[in-house]
């Protein structure tokens, strides 16, 4: 598996409230960052069996929205594999991983950035 992250680019800072509607904190774009997230463990996806019976290869954009503590807390698949299964394991996967957080102004903010996934079948198998 290849982790290859890059900017997802948001004209504005995405804001998320919270219940009652007031403003918990603010998701900033790659371009107002001081130092871009680093991914720094990833737990290897468990592909379905035809994946690795037929050498089905692989290539997933997932979107990732990682909080100031480093922890994905929402992970959206962007662009298909075409095989559910695939972007599936792969979606778990990132769940379970772990970046160093952004940081602005010196502090770990929370960020949305594209993570590119892609898989070779004979490193699957």
């Amino acid at each position: 598996m290849r982790l290859d992250p890059a900017a997802c680019g948001a004209p504005i800072p995405l804001v998320r409230a919270t219940p009652s509607g007031q403003v918990r904190d603010t998701v900033f774009p790659v371009e107002m960052l001081d130092r871009l997230p680093d991914l720094m463990r990833v737990d290897p996806p468990s592909y379905p069996a035809v994946m690795t019976r037929t050498g089905f290869d692989a290539f997933v954009v997932l979107s990732v929205l990682v909080e100031a503590n480093g922890e994905p807390s929402r992970v959206m698949v962007a662009r298909t594999s075409r095989h559910r299964g695939v972007d599936s394991a792969i979606r778990e996967s990132m769940l379970r991983s772990w970046y160093r957080p952004a940081l602005r102004r010196g502090r770990p903010v929370p960020v949305m950035l594209c993570q590119t996934v892609a898989v070779n079948a004979e490193v699957v198998r």
